[in-house]
C-alpha cells in the first residue's frame, strides 16, 4: 500500500507540472519516491487494484466510477493547478467526483470560494534557477560586509499583460490590472523604472484596440534569462506584482528574494501553503490607483531596507535558497496538516 497515490490530469493541453508532476515531486521530496505512485487515468482501466492512505485526482478528469472502484483510499482529494477561480472542472463529471469527496486543492485559495467545499493549499513549482542564484549570493556574501546593495530603479516589473478572471459568481470577466498599473506610473509619475510588458505582435495588436498605444509601456528586453532577469529586479526598491491569470504570481516570491518592497494585488482573501511576508508588502485593492503604493513602499524601503532581509528569512523557513528541502520541513507539515489521513 502506498502512502500517496495521483491519479494525474488527463487534459492533453497542459504541461505536465499542471497535470500534477509538481504535487509528486514535493511529496516523493518529504514522503519518499517508495510511498508515493502516479498513474493516469487510463491506468486504472486495467486489473490492478491500488490501495493508499489518501487518494489526489487531478482534475479536470473523466474517470468514471468504474475506474474508481479500483482504488481503496482512506481519504480522497481533487485538485488542480488551473488559473481559474475554484473548481476547474471543464470536461469532468463533476457530480461524480464531488460524490467522492469534499476535499478541493488549488496554488491559492480566496476566502469567499464556496463554503461547503474544504479547500486546501497546493505546492507551487519551484524554479531550478532560482535556487542557483541564490547560492551564488550566499557564497558571494560570505566575502561582503553589506547584503542589503544600493538600487538603481524605483520600480521594477517585466511580464506579459495577462488580465485576472474575475469571478462574481454570476459570469466571468477579466480585469487588466497589469496594463492599468504600468499606464498609471509611466504617464503619470517620474519615478525611474525597469521593464515593461512584453506582449507579442498579435496580442499587442488586439490590446492596443482596447487600450490604445501601449509603445511607451513595453520593455525593450522582452526575452532575458532567469538569471538576467532576477538581477534586473534586484536593481529595484520597489517591485510590482500585479495579477497575471490568477490573483497570485510566482513573482511574489521571487521579488521577496530581490530583497525589495512588494506592491501587490489585493491578497488580503487569499491564503497560500506557503504565507508571504507581511513586513514589505502592500496591497491594492482592485481598479485602486497604484501610485500612491509605490510612494509608500519606497518610503518603506529606505526607512528599513533591512526589513527585506526579515522577509527573506520568513521565506527561508519553509524553502532552502528558494526551494522546498527536507532540512525545512515547515512546508510538509503546513500541507499534511490539511489532511486527515498522514
Amino acid at each position: 500500500m502506498s502512502e500517496f497515490l495521483v491519479v494525474q490530469s488527463d487534459d492533453s493541453s497542459t504541461g505536465r507540472g499542471v497535470r500534477g508532476r509538481t504535487l509528486v515531486t514535493f511529496l516523493r521530496l518529504f514522503a519518499g519516491r517508495r510511498n508515493v505512485k502516479v498513474v493516469k487515468p487510463s491506468d486504472l482501466d486495467r486489473s490492478r487494484f491500488h490501495q493508499t492512505n489518501c487518494l489526489f485526482i487531478g482534475i479536470p478528469s473523466r474517470l468514471k466510477a468504474d475506474q474508481i472502484s479500483r482504488v481503496n483510499a482512506k481519504q480522497i482529494v481533487l485538485f488542480d493547478y488551473h488559473d481559474t477561480p475554484e473548481s476547474h472542472w471543464a470536461y469532468s463529471d463533476h457530480r461524480f467526483l464531488q460524490s467522492l469527496t469534499d476535499r478541493y486543492f488549488k496554488p491559492c485559495v480566496e476566502s469567499n470560494w464556496n463554503p461547503t467545499i474544504k479547500w486546501g493549499c497546493l505546492p507551487l513549482r519551484r524554479r531550478f534557477e532560482l535556487n542557483l542564484k541564490l547560492r551564488q549570493r550566499s557564497f558571494r556574501e560570505r566575502y561582503s560586509s553589506s547584503v542589503v546593495p544600493e538600487k538603481a530603479f524605483d520600480v521594477g516589473f517585466l511580464g506579459f499583460p495577462t488580465s485576472l478572471i474575475l469571478n462574481d459568481q454570476t459570469k466571468s470577466s477579466r480585469y487588466p490590472q497589469r496594463i492599468q498599473w504600468m499606464s498609471e506610473l509611466v504617464r503619470e509619475t517620474d519615478y525611474s523604472w525597469w521593464g515593461g510588458l512584453c506582449p507579442n505582435a498579435k496580442w499587442r495588436s488586439e490590446l492596443e484596440q482596447r487600450h490604445g498605444n501601449l509603445s511607451d509601456l513595453c520593455s525593450r528586453e522582452s526575452r532575458l534569462s532567469f538569471g538576467r532577469y532576477f538581477d534586473a529586479l534586484s536593481s529595484c526598491r520597489v517591485i510590482l506584482t500585479p495579477a497575471g491569470n490568477a490573483r497570485w504570481t510566482y513573482r511574489h516570491y521571487e521579488a521577496i528574494y530581490n530583497r525589495s518592497v512588494l506592491i501587490s494585488t489585493d491578497l488580503t482573501q487569499s491564503r497560500f501553503l506557503i504565507p508571504l511576508p507581511q513586513d514589505c508588502l502592500i496591497n491594492v485593492k482592485d481598479f485602486e490607483a497604484i501610485s500612491p503604493a509605490v510612494r509608500d513602499g519606497l518610503n518603506l524601503f529606505q526607512e528599513n531596507p533591512e526589513r527585506v532581509l526579515l522577509a527573506e528569512g520568513e521565506m527561508e523557513k519553509y524553502f532552502r535558497y528558494g526551494d522546498y528541502s527536507r532540512k525545512c520541513p515547515l512546508s510538509w507539515d503546513r500541507f499534511v496538516a490539511q489532511l486527515d489521513v498522514v
